[in-house]
């Protein structure tokens, strides 16, 4: 997977702006957020393997920027 389709961010963005998108996906995708909303248990799971998806997105870029 595309880490920046996964984020749905450009390529080009700045990183600073890729972050805070990031952090706004990962509270909006947080177990605990959605737990508290009373989500069914099958959208929870659906959403931890969202949340790690956007974790594993915005590492891969940090890497590939910071090289």
């Amino acid at each position: 997977l595309n880490p920046y389709r996964v984020l749905g961010v450009p390529e080009d963005m700045e990183f600073e702006e890729i972050k805070r998108v990031y952090r706004r996906k990962r509270k909006e995708f947080h177990p605990d957020t959605l737990l508290s909303k009373g989500l069914p248990e099958e959208l929870l799971e659906r959403a931890k393997e969202k949340f790690i998806e956007i974790q594993e997105a915005y590492e891969s870029i940090e890497r590939n920027r910071s090289q």
